[in-house]
């Protein structure tokens, strides 16, 4: 997997070539005045909540109830988006 920079301008003048290097597997900055504002990955590297959390149950060490809280507090916010997205979109 290779890191590729593009600037903004770039990106609205040749979209296609940055989707390309994406669809590689690139991850791709994007720049504004050579300051990185933004991150592409590609999609498969994505990994979905569920994965995340049983990792960090995994490493966790010492248990004073803060990840379960934050892990129910994520679950409820993640409901709540998805009712919203629900109610917008039908």
């Amino acid at each position: 997997m290779a890191v590729r920079e593009f600037g903004i301008r770039e990106l609205r003048n040749h979209t296609s070539r940055v989707l390309e290097a994406v669809r590689a597997g690139d991850v791709v900055y994007l720049t504004s005045r050579g300051d990185r504002v933004a991150e592409i990955r590609p999609a498969h590297n994505l990994r979905p909540i569920e994965t995340l959390v049983a990792k960090a149950e995994q490493v966790s060490s010492g248990d004073t109830g803060a990840f379960e809280e934050l892990v129910d507090s994520k679950q409820a916010d993640l409901a709540a988006q998805a009712a919203k997205d629900d109610a917008l979109w039908g």
